[in-house]
């Protein structure tokens, strides 16, 4: 007999025995370690290429706005007005007299307002610049800052505007756009067309523009005419004395600042601006973790089936070894040591590729209009260290039962070829498989009942996924045999062959099955959902909105129309009625939410909206319609008065008048 292991000069020689026979294995199979490769591969692929393109982005963005904002030590805005998780935050605008107090202001060196807005460029064919909204980079409207020191825009060609007909572009909007200095453009405002000439083309930072975002600079009173209104700003920008410390600079300020207008250091904005690239990142890196998760969770399935057949096709040569002396925990290791060896070639190469992965996708976003600055990818330890954890984890995990089962063979009963496989008949498999599927069942149930909740969702299916591969050895034999009856009449002996073969491992069986199960799963449910989706807005429109036509400047509630083009659209001798919308994010006792302003006579002839109690006809000032079911939840009735909060006019006390 071979010493054990763990004692003595010939364990550690049989240590390198059980190595080298490990190793000569895989060498053996190569093409079953490369498949079984393939499978962890795409997830660590997908995971890391989801965290070295937001770790590149983060990074080059927390460069670039660090070196856009470093010559700005206080910024002067409103106080957020209101700040929800949903809509983001929004401000009121501030008073162009307080650039006057603020210059006064002891340590100012210069301080320059600045004003953000809609507007969207129009191309040289007559086509608005950008998609808008969620599907495109916004495009805004601002005022040209002539302090170079506070202008993160940077002049490359031409010069800045000094009339109200004259506009700089970003060089990025300028390129797709197809404009140079001197060409005369449209930009589109709320007040409608308004005919510019370009005189410059800059750059934000080292970058054709922020994000892809697309922006027309205009002098400041035309800004104000166009974008905002008169003696109305966004924000002030201020430069200080040398020497003087920002803090200490925005505290002198803040003392001469009416009640909810706010000065920040500069640090302090910048790190604002990082955090929200960062934050609009989170949705864009949980997509694609999501489909590494799905890999990883299928390939899982797929290398357990793999070491399964492999450890079932070295029964013999395992129960050899354990004849000579290997002990079970010599068995389980050398097992073990081939999942880490594919864990370890999966990781290496899944790495490798997630960089291409990240490649590719920087070119995608580039091509949709997100802009990024130039540099070089960024690949962290933290990258690295994680891609290998996770890929020897799923492999190992994946392998552990498998080689648990090939330790417990009994040297003698494996040599004579005797089935072991008494999964088909374990209460305890019966009893925890169906705890884990109704585990699963009940958490899809509450995800969908009575409000949706895909996270609820998700870890109900993936417990259902497993509670089925748990129960799969159970229900092989017995659907083997109903199913494979029609293929032994059929095929004859090769049919029946193939069925007893399939009733003979029910483990065998099962797992096999399991990554096809749940490729169908994630198949059928990707359709279902979108079909679902697709006939339940077709539904809502069809049932709803009884209009012909929609005029939509993009601009996601942001603006971009005139308040006068419905009446202009009226006035066409083909149109019956032309309603305009305008909507606002709101807060209604304190919950976010929207509001949409329309014309109370003509609403109904575009819209079914099924009164249930009021009239449209009674909300004038300081009314509100709600929706019934809203009501409802919330016990709101008829003559109610709620409390609503704007951003720019504040609290305000509104009637509910209708119920819809």
């Amino acid at each position: 007999m071979v010493p054990e292991a763990d004692g003595g000069e010939g364990g550690a020689s049989y240590v390198q025995v059980m190595l080298r026979a490990s190793l000569k294995d895989l060498a053996a199979r190569r093409l079953r370690l490369l498949t079984s490769s393939v499978a962890v591969l795409l997830g660590v692929a997908f995971m890391c290429g989801s965290l070295v393109l937001t770790d590149t982005i983060g990074r080059t963005f927390d460069s670039l706005f660090a070196d856009v904002n470093a010559e700005t030590d206080v910024h002067v805005r409103a106080a957020a007005a209101l700040a929800t998780e949903d809509l983001g935050v929004q401000r009121a605008r501030l008073d162009a007299s307080l650039v006057a107090a603020i210059e006064q202001v002891d340590g100012v060196a210069a301080a320059e307002p600045t004003i953000q807005a809609y507007a969207q460029l129009v191309d040289r064919d007559g086509e608005p610049l950008g998609a808008g909204g969620v599907l495109g980079a916004p495009t805004y409207g601002a005022s040209w800052i002539e302090d170079d020191r506070l202008n993160p825009f940077e002049l490359v060609n031409g010069r800045a505007p000094a009339t109200g007909s004259e506009v700089v572009l970003d060089r990025g909007s300028a390129r797709a756009a197809g404009y140079q200095v001197g060409d005369r453009a449209t930009v589109l405002t709320q007040e409608g067309e308004l005919p510019v000439t370009v005189v410059g083309i800059a750059t934000f930072g080292s970058t054709d523009s922020p994000g892809g975002a697309a922006f027309t600079f205009f002098t400041l009173d035309s800004a104000e005419d166009h974008l905002t209104a008169p003696g109305k700003v966004d924000a002030i920008k201020v430069v200080g004395e040398d020497g003087l410390p920002d803090e200490e600079l925005a505290a002198r300020i803040g003392e001469v600042l009416p009640d909810q207008v706010e000065a920040l250091t500069g640090a302090a904005v910048t790190a604002e601006e990082q955090s929200e690239v960062a934050e609009s990142l989170t949705f864009f890196n949980t997509f694609l973790l999501s489909f590494a998760v799905i890999a990883l969770f299928v390939g899982s399935f797929i290398i357990y089936n793999s070491f399964s057949i492999q450890v079932a096709q070295r029964a013999r040569d395992l129960a050899l070894l354990r004849a000579i002396g290997a002990s079970r925990r010599q068995v389980l290791g050398s097992v073990l040591l081939e999942a880490v060896a594919v864990g370890a070639v999966a990781s290496a190469i899944g790495l490798a590729a997630g960089v291409g992965v990240a490649t590719a996708l920087r070119s995608l976003m580039a091509t949709m209009g997100f802009d990024l600055p130039p540099g070089d990818l960024v690949l962290t330890q933290a990258t690295v260290v994680t891609a290998f954890v996770v890929g020897l984890g799923v492999s190992m995990a994946s392998a552990f039962f498998p080689a648990r089962r090939a330790s417990r063979v009994e040297p003698l009963a494996a040599l004579r070829d005797v089935a072991h496989d008494r999964s088909a008949s374990s209460p305890s498999r019966a009893a925890l498989g169906f705890l884990v599927w109704a585990l699963g069942a009940v958490s899809i149930a509450d995800g969908l009942v009575p409000e949706p909740d895909l996270g609820a969702v998700g870890r109900g299916a993936a417990l259902s996924f497993v509670g089925v591969v748990v129960l799969g050895p159970l229900l092989a034999r017995p659907l083997s045999r109903l199913l494979g009856a029609p293929l032994s009449r059929l095929r004859g002996m090769a049919g029946r062959l193939a069925r007893e073969n399939a009733m003979r491992n029910p483990r065998r069986t099962a797992s096999t099955a399991a990554a096809l199960m749940i490729g169908v799963a994630l198949v059928g449910f990707i359709t279902v959902v979108a079909a679902s989706t697709k006939a339940t807005v077709a539904e809502a429109l069809d049932t709803s909105f009884q209009g012909d036509a929609v005029v939509y400047s993009g601009a996601e509630g942001a603006g971009g129309l005139s308040p006068t083009l419905a009446e202009d659209v009226a006035s066409l001798a083909v149109v019956d009625a032309a309603v305009s919308f305008r909507v606002a994010p709101v807060l209604v006792d304190g919950a976010a939410t929207s509001v949409i302003g329309a014309d109370r006579a003509t609403v109904g002839s575009v819209f079914d909206l099924g009164i249930a109690a009021g009239s449209f006809a009674d909300l004038g000032s300081g009314a509100i319609a709600v929706q019934a079911d809203r009501a409802a939840t919330e016990g709101w009735r008829l003559g109610d008065r709620l409390s609503v909060q704007f951003a720019e006019t504040g609290e305000q006390t509104l009637t509910i008048a209708a119920l819809y």
